[in-house]
Parts: C-alpha cells; structure tokens; sequence
C-alpha cells in the first residue's frame, strides 16, 4: 500500500506529521523533510530511460510506501542524533538544518535507488555530513550517543559496506571513503 501526494508540499506535510508524531522537533522534521522532498523531486525530474523501470511508468504524484515508513522513522532518529551530537542548546542552527537536510536527501536518495541501509550505515552517513571528516574512534564516539552498544568494529563494518553500494542500475557507488590517515568521509551520489 502507499499513500500519493499531488504536490511536493503535500508530501513535505505527510513527512513532516511523521516525524512530528515521533516526537521529532519541529524545525529538525522540516529538514529531513526538506531533504526527502528535494530528492523526490530530483529523482523525478530524470528522464525515465527504457529498462530503468519496471513497466517504464511513473506515478503522477509523490508516493510515500510502507516499506518507506520504517526508513523515516530510521531517519528521524538519525537526525535527532545528530542534532544531539552537535550540542547547539537546543536551538538548530542554520549549519545543523542544512546538514540534516543533505542528510536526508542523500539517503532518500540511496533508498530509493535500491539500496537498503541499516540504522548503524545511516547514523554513518548523517554524522559524517554533519560533522564533515572523521577519524573511525571519534566518529564512533558520537554514534554512542544514539547507539551506546557500538563498537569500533560494528562502525568499520558499517562504514567499509558503504564504500562499495551498488544500485539498482548495476553502478558501484561510494558513499563513505577512507584517506591514508583513516580519516572518513561521507560523499552524495
């Protein structure tokens, strides 16, 4: 089952009431919510090309499946970590909205691109776009803010599976990189 939208705007209040309901501030559920409406609308203006999809269809609004609901919600959490990593006072300071809607983008992004994330990848990616390049030890110490049980192994594994994703068209993506000092980085598609 899903539920369509006939604007962008509509699909921005479903997302936002979402995330509201989790007990998501209001100004953090604008910009996840920003974030997921900017890349369904990214992702729909790309031409449809023969093979890319089933029936070579697209729907004539925005879409919000069961199967996404679970991903928001892993995405509301996530967002609330890194709102919580970023020790602002309780106020989203501009850097921290914009974040968290590149945040929000990318995954949505990657999700409907056909790759599932776990909650450990996502928490990953938001907290290395949030707080840019991170040594593994530190990166880490931030997710133990959402994930007090994770361990330095669990975060390398997690961060090695995103540096080799493949989509649904078959390309082989990075989302994660490491450099020669072990300093990871998170990257868009």
């Amino acid at each position: 089952m899903s539920q369509q939208y006939a604007s962008e705007q509509d699909l921005l209040a479903a997302v936002t009431a979402r995330l509201q309901a989790h007990g998501v501030d209001p100004n953090i559920a604008a910009a996840v919510s920003g974030g997921v409406a900017e890349a369904e609308t990214e992702r729909r203006a790309e031409p449809v090309l023969p093979g890319d999809t089933a029936l070579n269809v697209r729907l004539g609004g925005f879409v919000i499946r069961d199967d996404d609901l679970p991903f928001l919600d892993a995405l509301s959490a996530v967002a609330t970590a890194v709102a919580a990593s970023t020790a602002t006072a309780g106020v989203a300071s501009p850097l921290l909205i914009a974040a968290l809607t590149s945040v929000a983008k990318l995954c949505w992004n990657v999700w409907r691109k056909g790759i599932m994330l776990n909650a450990t990848q996502v928490l990953a990616i938001g907290l290395l776009r949030a707080h840019g390049p991170l040594e593994l030890a530190k990166l880490t110490d931030l997710a133990r803010q959402k994930q007090p049980d994770i361990d330095l192994a669990t975060m390398k594994a997690a961060l090695r599976s995103l540096s080799e994703l493949e989509l649904n068209d078959g390309r082989i993506v990075a989302l994660a990189t490491v450099d020669a000092s072990d300093t990871w980085r998170a990257h868009a598609i």
